[in-house]
């Protein structure tokens, strides 16, 4: 694989997720919270959402969000 190549590759992947984030992120400030994780995905729990709160701040960065959905948590929104 040439390097142009998996430049590419990794572009893609990277700013899919961020458009995944942009499409649940309801007032755009960069962050998730439970009530808009919710909106998205109902069947996560106050619980589950600490889980995936890395940091305890009670919001989902780019980073938890990622890390939300490459460990199956949350499946791809619609």
């Amino acid at each position: 694989m040439t390097r142009k190549t998996l430049t590419l590759i990794l572009f893609a992947t990277f700013a899919g997720a961020a458009a995944a984030q942009d499409s649940v992120d309801i007032n755009g400030d960069g962050v998730l919270t439970l009530f808009e994780i919710q909106a998205v995905w109902p069947e996560v729990s106050t619980d589950g959402f600490m889980f995936l709160d890395r940091d305890g701040d009670g919001l989902l960065d780019p980073e938890e969000f990622e890390a939300a959905r490459q460990g199956g948590h949350l499946a791809a929104a619609n």
